[in-house]
């Protein structure tokens, strides 16, 4: 399964700068959830946030699970409507 940002868009309302995935490459409904979000040096988060030793911010990767999860519950709960 392949799920790319234009889809993703369809589906939840972050927008740049963020919509922090870029696409999703597998998804078990209930289990699991998978995803990428591309990054560069070049990225602004990267400026101030130790600029002699640049890491991505731990807060960005837990909004990046958010992201994703809330995906994967859309997908379930929409299920879960057309059942009823």
């Amino acid at each position: 399964m392949l799920i790319d940002v234009v889809e993703i868009q369809k589906i939840l309302p972050h927008r740049f700068p963020f919509l922090l995935v870029d696409r999703i490459t597998g998804l078990v409904p209930g289990e699991s959830i998978e995803g990428f979000k591309n990054i560069t040096i070049g990225e602004q988060i990267f400026q101030g946030h130790f600029p002699d030793h640049p890491i991505y911010p731990g807060v960005m990767i837990i909004e990046r699970v958010v992201c994703l999860r809330l995906r994967a519950w859309m997908k379930r709960s929409k299920k879960i409507r057309k059942k009823k």
